[in-house]
C-alpha cells in the first residue's frame, strides 16, 4: 500500500462561509442541483463526492505557492513559499491518503 501526500490552501470561515456550506450540504442531503453560484464558490463543477468543509473555503493555488521539494539525498516533502499564498489563507492542511 502506497501513501499519497497533497495540500489543501484553506481561507477562514466566516458568517457567509457557515450559510453556504449549510446551503450545500441540505442540497447534498436532498439530492438537488446546487446553483452555479455555490458551484464556483467552491470550485467545483459538480457536486458528486464533494462535501464543504466548515474550517473555511479550500482555494487553488494558482501562484505556485507550494511545491514538491526533494533533497536529491531521498528526502521529499512540500516547500511553501508563503509570500505566495493567494490572500486570505490562514490554514495549509497537510494531507495523507493511503
Amino acid at each position: 500500500m502506497s501513501m499519497c501526500m497533497y495540500t489543501k490552501l484553506i481561507r477562514d470561515s466566516d458568517d457567509a462561509h457557515q450559510k453556504k456550506v449549510a446551503a450545500m450540504q441540505a442540497l447534498i442531503e436532498i439530492g438537488e442541483d446546487a446553483p452555479p453560484s455555490l458551484l464556483k464558490y467552491f470550485n467545483i463543477y459538480e457536486i458528486g463526492e464533494f462535501r464543504p468543509d466548515s474550517s473555511g473555503l479550500i482555494v487553488k493555488d494558482e501562484n505556485g505557492a507550494v511545491v514538491k521539494w526533494n533533497d536529491g539525498d531521498g528526502k521529499e516533502g512540500y516547500e511553501v513559499d508563503i509570500s505566495k499564498l493567494p490572500p486570505g489563507v490562514v490554514k495549509i492542511r497537510f494531507i495523507c491518503s493511503y
